[in-house]
């Protein structure tokens, strides 16, 4: 009896560590097939818009918002950002904060993509911006000849993340971890942050794991040893390990056996005091005892011995069953955390008999509950290749050997109804007391196909009109050039650009702007040849590319184009007109290859706009200076407030009967390395047409705001600090909310901040003015009216916006002295002001006579060269200081 219990409890102990080190190996396999789907999944999707044309021309004004709608359907991420190859974040999906400059230059993973130009997974880090431990999949942007040139990655909060879908139930005392390659800790089922960056204390652990990949394994001796479980995640350095500690396998083994060395201690003295009834009494339940061992072994778990015999034998019986119902209950907690995995799990024997499917699997392949297990694993196979699949089987069994997820070609598998879809399958033999099983866990990958086969089509095709991309347009223009020579053609380019697109987009919004584009591409297919090429390369622009004889040709065809817009188009019960600027270059006149007469096309149609819009212009070689200086000062101005190369110069506003500064006006200057001190007129117009005004123009209202409240933290008594509005900040609907924001974040009172805005801006869409100057001058802004006289000029409009300034503009001051019309247009300035009480500046006084002329005019207030050119703000506290009363308290009002 001894020896049969010992027998008992010893094969529970093997089974149960045999048991424990099988889960922690599937366990294992689980947690890496998913982190390296979670890895392969983001690679692809970094690859797709790593190849995007505005990707990789490293564009904020384009990339930003293609990012921000891919970041909408990866919410696992906390950003996706765009770096250049020197560090410096261009793009993001985050909007960054006004003023401040990302960089991840100084990281490792930035150097492990340009060294290897090639998709990483970063090793886990805190990160410079965020402060959290993280690790970054990155995949490198590169040029036209395949440099690298930058780098789009996804940023982990390793904090947040778990090696294990969170709503499974790990077996008691399970731990899973991800570990890198020296044993740094990136993840644990247990509390993450509590673990993250501590390595493994086992070095001898973990160099078994990078040596073996995939396995199981035992450390230590006896109750403190450890059953471990791990698996590679295939295209990194990390590695997922499955662990449970031998005495927490154990414990319900050792407690039977406890009890039963006391019943042992019974049975051996009722034996010696009965052994004539053995025979009768005990040697049967014995046999039937044996007989349900060798059942469960054979796998039969719900077998249990009969409790007969004598007291002590029920006892045994007893105790048995219990060990039994225990190893079943294992058994059944780690099945259902087969069950609950996410993707398919199948087992098949050697023979390639399916002896266990998860429900994923029946799902996934359409077969009821039960009705896989005993079918050949080839029903999963479509009958085409079945043959194939069972030679492939046979030389898997003959040398079995562990296969990742995505390390290997795509399969083809077939449902119960015939369909056939794609999946990747990893291959985890292993070897068993009843034999060689194998482990398949399959991931249908047909939602991945198709949006792989959406990236195609997007790096081909434009998302809203369905016209041609860049991409594709620079693959036909190509085949066009190589072919011309041959045909006797020339081969012209057309590039048209919408006048104001922008402002249409702002007036109407950008889900009737999106309309307007589609109706453009449609009417332009209809008005050209069918073998011409209509192409969209982004925003408002189109590109028509075709093969033709003579000039005669290309000037009808542009001709064509202009008729095509001269017809209204119906938007949203209105009638829209449009204008195009149309730019033209010829092969071979006007260059030799692609990327030559897509450049000087472009200066074509920059002239075209430049010479007034809604005409067209064939390109001449004196554009390129004027378009390569614009686009020079683009590619800086661009990184200007980021490398803190922008600043304010201030210039003064005097009364001239007491020479007291009332207030300043402030005025951007730009300090450029390699340009040098670069003049408003120059980098102004630039900022406009390309965007870039909207962020200089809030970062000059803050930091006008900052400066004058700073002035009067110094003891400086208040002044009035004006600053000009761009045209494209006044269409803005937040402006209101932009100027509460600078003066919140300051400190500054309303009452000390003026906005100069300009007449044209508010007759282009008046309603829309009254209401946000209304707004303003009820927060206590002021609203001066710049360059008054040279626009519209009316008393009527004068009336309905409440404006409290006006600027007496520069051209009407220059001749006052000596040119008696512009002083008649002068006093007729002054006569209108005082009768609507507004106050009046006279901009760009340099002389005596000119300030003399505008007094005896009755206007007392001016700003130019005779008192001060525009100053730094230093230079300008000085001013201040020796023009105020030393008396004057912070509780003046602006004058």
């Amino acid at each position: 009896m001894a020896v049969l219990l010992a027998y008992s409890i010893q094969s529970n102990v093997r089974s149960h560590l045999d048991d424990a080190s099988s889960i922690t190996l599937r366990l294992a396999q689980i947690s890496a097939a998913d982190a390296q789907r979670f890895v392969h999944d983001a690679g692809q999707v970094l690859a797709g818009l790593a190849r995007r044309p505005k990707v990789r021309a490293l564009d904020p004004a384009n990339c930003d918002a293609i990012l921000q709608d891919f970041k909408e359907f990866f919410p696992q991420f906390a950003n996706i950002a765009i770096a250049d190859k020197s560090g410096d974040v261009v793009c993001s999906a985050l909007t960054l904060r006004t003023g401040k400059r990302a960089s991840v230059a100084g990281t490792t993973w930035l150097r492990q993509v340009e060294k290897a130009n090639a998709y990483v997974a970063g090793y886990p880090h805190i990160g410079p911006v965020s402060g959290k431990w993280v690790s970054v999949l990155a995949y490198p942007i590169r040029d036209e000849q395949g440099r690298f040139s930058g780098v789009i990655g996804f940023p982990i909060d390793l904090a947040q993340y778990r090696p294990l879908q969170a709503n499974v139930e790990l077996p008691k005392g399970t731990i899973i971890r991800m570990i890198t390659g020296d044993g740094t800790i990136i993840a644990s089922s247990e509390d993450s942050k509590a673990w993250l960056g501590r390595k493994l204390d086992d070095a001898e652990l973990v160099a078994r794991i990078r040596e073996g990949k995939q396995g199981r394994t035992w450390t230590g001796s006896g109750l403190d040893g450890t059953v471990y479980g791990y698996a590679a995640v295939g295209g990194t350095d990390w590695y997922v390990v499955s662990s449970v500690p031998a005495a927490t396998i154990l414990e319900g083994v050792l407690a039977l056996a406890s009890k039963n060395s006391a019943l042992l201690l019974l049975l051996a003295m009722i034996t010696g005091f009965a052994a004539y009834q053995i025979g009768r009494r005990i040697v049967s339940p014995i046999i039937d005892i044996a007989g349900t061992a060798k059942a469960v072994a054979t796998g039969q778990l719900d077998r249990r011995a009969p409790v007969v015999g004598p007291r002590e034998i029920k006892d045994v019986a007893e105790q048995f069953n219990t060990m039994l119902t225990v190893r079943q209950r294992t058994e059944e907690k780690y099945r259902n955390l087969l069950e609950s995995a996410t993707d398919a799990i199948v087992i098949v024997n050697a023979q390639g008999c399916i002896i266990f499917a998860n429900g994923q699997a029946e799902s996934m392949f359409g077969f009821v509950h039960g009705e896989l297990v005993g079918q050949p694993i080839e029903v999963l196979v479509p009958p085409a290749l079945r043959n194939a699949h069972m030679a492939k089987v046979a030389r898997f069994v003959a040398e079995p050997q562990s296969r990742q997820m995505a390390a290997g070609t795509e399969l083809r598998a077939s449902r119960k109804d015939g369909k056939e879809f794609p999946v990747e399958i990893t291959l985890s033999p292993l070897m068993t007391d009843e034999g060689l099983i194998i482990s398949a866990i399959i991931r249908d990958i047909s939602e991945r196909k198709r949006y792989e086969e959406r990236l195609v089509y997007l790096a081909q095709f434009d998302a809203l009109t369905g016209l041609p991309n860049r991409n594709l347009l620079r693959d036909r223009l190509e085949q066009a050039l190589s072919r011309a020579v041959r045909d006797e053609k020339k081969v012209v380019i057309i590039l048209i650009d919408v006048d104001r697109f922008q402002e249409l987009n702002d007036t109407l919004g950008h889900r009737a702007g999106d309309a307007l584009l589609k109706m453009i591409g449609e009417r332009l297919l209809a008005a050209l040849p069918e073998t011409a090429t209509v192409a969209r390369p982004g925003g408002d622009e189109f590109i028509v590319m075709e093969k033709v004889h003579a000039e005669a040709e290309i000037l009808l065809m542009g001709e064509t184009i202009q008729e095509a817009f001269t017809t209204p188009f119906h938007l949203e019960d209105r009638d829209v007109f449009l204008s195009i600027s149309i730019g033209i270059s010829v092969y071979p006149d006007d260059g030799g290859d692609a990327d030559t007469l897509l450049k000087n096309v472009d200066f074509a149609m920059y002239q075209a706009k430049h010479d007034g819009r809604n005409t067209f212009r064939f390109y001449a070689p004196e554009m390129d200076k004027r378009a390569s200086e614009r686009l020079l000062i683009e590619n800086h101005l661009r990184r200007a407030l980021s490398r803190n190369e922008l600043l304010l110069h201030y210039q003064p506003k005097v009364d001239s009967r007491s020479g007291r500064v009332l207030g300043v006006e402030a005025l951007a200057r730009w300090e450029n390395p390699e340009l040098g001190l670069v003049s408003p007129t120059r980098f102004i117009p630039v900022a406009e047409e390309t965007g870039l005004i909207e962020s200089i123009g809030d970062w000059i209202l803050r930091t006008a705001c900052a400066q004058n409240k700073q002035w009067q933290d110094e003891g400086i008594p208040p002044i009035v600090v004006a600053v000009n509005i761009s045209a494209t900040q006044f269409r803005r609907n937040d402006l209101v909310r932009t100027v509460c924001a600078a003066l919140e974040a300051t400190g500054l009172a309303p009452q000390w901040l003026e906005l100069e805005i300009t007449e044209s801006m508010l007759m282009q869409r008046p309603e829309h003015a009254e209401a946000i100057l209304r707004q303003l001058a009820a927060m206590g802004v002021g609203i001066a009216l710049d360059d008054f006289g040279t626009g519209y000029s009316s008393l009527a409009y004068l009336k309905r916006f409440p404006v409290r300034n006006l600027k007496i503009d520069r051209s009407f001051v220059q001749e006052i002295h000596t040119a008696p019309s512009d002083a008649a247009i002068v006093r007729a300035v002054v006569s209108l002001a005082k009768s609507m009480d507004l106050d009046l500046v006279a901009e760009g006084v340099e002389v005596r006579e000119q300030l003399d002329c505008l007094a005896s005019l009755d206007c007392h207030v001016y700003q130019g060269y005779y008192f001060s050119k525009p100053v730094p703000a230093a230079l300008c506290a000085s001013l201040l200081r020796q023009s105020m009363p030393v008396a004057a308290g912070s509780d003046s009002q602006p004058a």
